[in-house]
């Protein structure tokens, strides 16, 4: 990236342009949320902690992960993260009982009793923080989007491909509520960033990074699931590319065995409904439950 930002005048006015209008009014309406999606992804890891202060045990914080109505994969962790200074700063002003109102709470009234009864100043932090991270995240699929557009052509046809993203009204949109999307569409342009180097290069770490980050786009959204046949293109891209070479390049059982480790890897670490022994449940989503 930063020898994009060097290489290339205009770059850094494209990612601020972008920065500004994903980050504006990202505040709206706090401290309520933005969507019942926001709603759901925040409650899963504060419902995982309030349980787990209520009763400090292995069994029930594995019963606070796997309260969410859906297992919302790897959503749980970043969402998490972003709480941690909220939690430190509960700790600091004696406030922490606060988070007893999330122990495993009872699904009427669209929880409204626990969002009223939660001191203002957590909810706006916290949701800041969260949309902050999305904000980020935004930022970065725009830059994906030009570092593509650079690998394929030139840098004209990167700073079009990025601006047309920024510009994109449901992309803006998404970018300024807490969820899944963003993040997921952030791994998956990474992930074809790095299969566009393996087609060109035929290294193996490219190849296994893209795989690995294509499960992790999965862990955060199953629509992701395509990047698998895009992984699988790829390796035939470069079967084709090698050219006379193209038996050596077909025929490496240890690239497709850890490209397909990394990717399952990072989508089971994703789930942590999964990791605490609720595989039914994922299942049951993976379904279209």
């Amino acid at each position: 990236m930063v020898a994009d930002l060097r290489a290339d005048p205009y770059l850094p006015y494209v990612l601020v342009l972008a920065a500004l209008l994903a980050g504006f009014w990202f505040w709206h309406r706090l401290p309520n949320f933005a969507t019942r999606d926001e709603q759901a992804r925040i409650f899963d890891p504060l419902v995982a902690l309030g349980t787990y202060l209520a009763d400090p045990s292995v069994e029930s914080f594995r019963e606070g992960v796997a309260w969410g109505r859906v297992p919302f994969g790897a959503t749980f962790y970043l969402n998490a993260v972003a709480l941690v200074p909220v939690v430190l700063a509960a700790v600091v002003l004696g406030q922490l009982d606060a988070f007893l109102a999330f122990d495993t709470p009872p699904r009427h009234l669209g929880y409204f009793y626990i969002w009223q009864g939660t001191p203002a100043w957590m909810w706006t932090v916290s949701l800041s923080i969260v949309r902050l991270v999305n904000v980020a995240f935004a930022v970065g699929c725009v830059y994906l989007t030009y570092r593509l557009g650079v690998q394929l052509r030139d840098r004209a046809t990167g700073r079009l491909a990025a601006l047309l993203l920024t510009f994109t009204f449901g992309f803006l949109t998404l970018a300024h509520e807490g969820g899944e999307d963003v993040p997921a569409l952030f791994f998956t342009l990474l992930s074809l960033s790095l299969l566009v180097s393996y087609v060109r290069t035929g290294e193996a770490a490219p190849f296994l990074l893209a795989s690995a980050s294509g499960g992790v786009a999965i862990a955060f959204k199953l629509t992701a699931a395509p990047i698998v046949a895009v992984v699988a293109t790829a390796y035939l891209l470069r079967v084709h590319r090698a050219g006379p070479e193209w038996r050596s390049a077909l025929v490496r059982p240890w690239l497709l065995v850890g490209g397909a480790v990394a990717g399952l890897a990072a989508i089971v670490l994703g789930f942590p409904t999964l990791l605490v022994g609720e595989a039914d449940v994922v299942l049951y989503r993976i379904a279209g439950g």
